[in-house]
């Protein structure tokens, strides 16, 4: 078996020792400097999560599943929440606002168009396999009862082209009645709830 020497000492009981022995001005000098690395360390880390997102491909439209969450109406408005998930196998992102179309009757497209919600900053969200990104369709909620009423129309669908993209999908619901005006979408996001 073997033994340490007598005279031998653990390496941290060495350099507690030699830290000990150091004149005070040292000992500071080593604290700001360590202090220094770690700041370093913590941007480097965060700058690195940050730009996960630009280092990976953008999702494919082909490889992505729209589907309709849920729909929450109050004061004559409608938010419609979609989600698009990424079927693929390979880990992508998505930023920005998606292309929104109303599709009539014979699934043509309706001539009105769909703003976007400025209000919020589009963020990049990264989806692994299966992962979804959120995104919702606002506008004000029309009928022959509606406070609108006689100025609606109605649509049956929906034309998604997701963002940064020229492609489209389409969702198909049934009739529903939208007030005349100015729907608006809101861009992706990583939670089913807003967050400005």
């Amino acid at each position: 078996m073997f033994r340490r020497h007598p005279t031998q000492r653990p390496a941290t009981a060495a350099a507690t020792n030699l830290l000990s022995q150091r004149p005070a001005g040292g000992s500071a000098r080593l604290c700001i400097a360590l202090v220094a690395v770690c700041c370093v360390l913590a941007v480097v880390i965060a700058r690195a999560s940050a730009s996960f997102g630009s280092t990976t491909p953008r999702c494919s439209t082909s490889n992505l599943i729209l589907g309709s969450v849920r729909r929450l109406g109050a004061a004559g408005t409608t938010d419609w929440d979609f989600a698009l998930r990424n079927g693929g196998s390979a880990t992508c992102h998505l930023q920005g606002y998606p292309g929104i179309g109303l599709l009539g009757a014979s699934a043509r497209l309706i001539n009105v168009s769909v703003g976007r919600a400025t209000s919020f900053k589009p963020h990049t969200v990264v989806l692994r396999s299966w992962q979804r990104a959120y995104f919702s369709f606002a506008y004000g909620t029309g009928g022959p009862k509606s406070a609108c009423a006689p100025h609606y129309f109605s649509a049956y669908g929906l034309q998604v082209i997701p963002p940064n993209s020229t492609q489209r999908l389409l969702y198909y619901r049934g009739r529903f009645d939208l007030c005349t005006g100015h729907p608006s979408v809101y861009p992706v996001r990583s939670t089913l709830n807003i967050r400005p």
